[in-house]
């Protein structure tokens, strides 16, 4: 899947950098009015790497992008959305729904089913269950 991020970057004209350690964030986007660029720390492991790529892809695809001067409410809406993007992107439902039907139920299982952080699967189901999904005894979770 990090393969396959890198090349719906490609494909959408965003350039990927690399930025050091010692920045506050371990990823973000920039767009100059000419082009847009992401950045990702280069010392994550492969799954926060994938992690970060897939939300900053989210900011962009969702047109979720913000400024210093933006409010802390258009901030956290911004970063619903590149989550909402990353987790539809990462743990895709129907997937999600096969694996708890093949009888994977806990966090640490699903998030190595899906390659990704145990954050990442608690806010998959909190994502889906705003939506309407039921993960309950009838389709395998206990």
């Amino acid at each position: 899947m990090l393969h396959r991020l890198y090349e719906i970057a490609q494909n959408e004209h965003i350039f990927i950098t690399t930025k050091f350690s010692d920045t506050k964030n371990k990823s973000s986007i920039l767009n100059d009015g000419n082009a847009w660029a992401i950045s990702v720390e280069k010392a994550l492991c492969e799954i926060e790497e994938k992690q970060c790529l897939a939300h900053e892809l989210g900011h962009y695809f969702t047109g979720s992008v913000y400024s210093e001067a933006s409010t802390a409410i258009q901030r956290a809406k911004c970063e619903y959305r590149a989550g909402k993007w990353m987790i539809k992107t990462l743990v895709p439902l129907p997937a999600l729904r096969v694996a708890l039907a093949d009888g994977l139920r806990d966090p640490w299982e699903l998030a190595e089913h899906f390659s990704v952080s145990e954050d990442v699967i608690h806010k998959a189901f909190y994502i889906y269950q705003l939506q309407g999904e039921f993960f309950g005894p009838d389709n395998g979770c206990e």
